[in-house]
């Protein structure tokens, strides 16, 4: 609850729209759904598109990212095509990039590298990471 509300509170700070949390709000499958779904937009250079599509999916719509029909409509307003079949082929990817992440001592989102590798970690940090970048 205090994590939510805070997210609630830099929402409104930062000028986004109103979060609407989802039913179950947090599950596994989530997050698994989500990053299976921005790797697969990468190899079309739309991960950016799309990532901002299922966040407005998710947190301002409350769509479950559990439920296909969200992660569909979000590929659908990212110009992304055929996100089943590359959900579908990044599985093992996806565990690749997660170890290699886990290997450079990335331990949460969001972390963000800055131009001389360091890794910085944490929604307080953003501000320290935007102006290093």
């Amino acid at each position: 609850e205090t994590g939510m509300r805070e997210c609630e509170r830099l929402a409104i700070e930062y000028g986004l729209t109103p979060i609407s949390w989802p039913g179950g709000w947090p599950a596994e499958s989530y997050r698994v759904n989500g990053a299976r779904a921005a790797l697969a937009a990468k190899w079309v250079g739309r991960e950016r598109q799309l990532s901002r599509a299922l966040f407005h999916e998710v947190f301002a719509n409350g769509a479950r990212l559990d439920d296909p029909a969200t992660i569909v409509a979000a590929a659908r307003a990212a110009g992304v095509e055929k996100i089943d079949e590359g959900m579908a082929a990044v599985k093992e990817q996806l565990r690749d990039v997660t170890d290699d992440a886990i290997a450079r001592g990335v331990v949460g989102v969001p972390t963000v590298e800055l131009p001389d590798g360091t890794l910085v970690w944490g929604d307080d940090r953003l501000p320290e990471a935007a102006a290093a970048a």
